[in-house]
């Protein structure tokens, strides 16, 4: 599966999600990482139509994807 074989880890929230301005509209985060962007971007054009359609019924429940690179400090 390309999924399994880009993903370095996969992560998910712990308890209440907070906010500085209440409790936020979500109540999970899962947090998918990738070595490199290319691995990322890689898994995101060989998804199944499945997938993809999966992705738009997230979309329209009110899933918010965020994708974002990091530097170590």
């Amino acid at each position: 599966m390309m999924f399994a074989q880009r993903l370095v880890s996969l992560k998910i929230s712990d308890g209440d999600i907070m906010s500085p301005g209440g409790p936020p509209s979500y109540s999970k985060v899962v947090e998918a990482s990738f070595e490199t962007l290319e691995d990322m971007m890689a898994w995101v054009q060989t998804q199944t139509p499945a997938a993809q359609a999966q992705k738009g019924v997230m979309i329209e429940k009110g899933v918010v994807m965020v994708y974002f690179e990091v530097k170590e400090l």
